[in-house]
């Protein structure tokens, strides 16, 4: 995929979609398919993660799917010392 400067507005508003996506009324095959999304806009895309990151931080403090939570925190322990403010991640 070539990446230019059009993409990147793009990647931002699916960013911010899936953040406000996954807060929405859902069972757990809804939550897992928008983490899913959002794991891989991270991983793909370097100055996505600290903010997806936060954003699924945020998502597990209230949720119920207790699987998708223990997925969430192994990816949080794996990532989130890498990146520039380690202790943002921390509850």
């Amino acid at each position: 995929m070539i990446v230019n400067k059009s993409n990147d507005i793009y990647k931002v508003i699916l960013l911010i979609n899936l953040q406000l996506f996954i807060n929405l009324p859902g069972g757990l095959e809804y939550k897992t398919s928008i983490a899913d999304t959002l794991i891989t806009l991270i991983e793909e895309n370097p100055e996505a993660k600290e903010n997806g990151l936060a954003h699924l931080c945020e998502f597990i403090e209230d949720c119920e799917h207790t699987s998708l939570a223990v997925r969430i925190l192994h990816l949080l322990g794996m990532e989130g010392p890498k990146t520039s403010n380690p202790a943002r991640y921390i509850r």
